[in-house]
Order: structure tokens, then C-alpha cells, then sequence
């Protein structure tokens, strides 16, 4: 662990529950009316089988930040949000 740098301390993991996944899907949906959508469902299937079967993101797509720094990943847009869901 030592001579390879290895961190023995687990980060704080984000998960989302079913309203979380709502509002992230019809984020998608309702930004890609006039374009893109094809794009807004491929990210869709991907919430979906990640929400489903519990899969870690970085199966479903690029998840290192130094392959955008790299140009390795084509960003097509970027947006800040934020995002607060109220529980039933």
C-alpha cells in the first residue's frame, strides 16, 4: 500500500434515490426539445442501468478528469446546477 500510494480511507460515496433519478431524467428531457436528444436518452439508459443494477458510473463512460484534460473526452456542453430534492 505504502510503496504504491494506495489510500486505505474510503471517500464519501453519492447515492440517488427514485425522486433524485425523476428529476435527472426529465432535466435531460426538457433540455434536448429542440435538440439533441438522442444524446438526452443515451444519458437517460445510462441513469437508468446505473439505478437498476447498481453499476459504478466509470463502467458506463469515461470517468477520469485527466481524460478531458487530455482531450481524450469531447465535452459538448457544460452547465452549472443545483440540485435539491425534497422527500415525500
Amino acid at each position: 500500500m505504502v510503496e504504491y500510494n494506495l489510500d486505505r480511507f474510503f471517500s464519501t460515496k453519492v447515492f440517488f434515490g427514485r425522486s433524485e433519478l425523476q428529476v435527472l431524467i426529465e432535466m435531460a428531457l426538457s433540455r434536448s426539445e429542440t435538440h439533441n436528444r438522442i444524446m438526452a436518452i443515451q444519458l437517460v439508459v445510462g441513469l437508468l442501468i446505473g439505478f437498476y443494477t447498481g453499476v459504478r458510473p466509470g463502467t458506463l463512460g469515461y470517468s477520469e478528469a485527466m481524460y478531458k484534460d487530455l482531450g481524450k473526452v469531447r465535452i459538448q456542453f457544460e452547465f452549472p446546477y443545483n440540485l435539491s430534492v425534497n422527500p415525500l
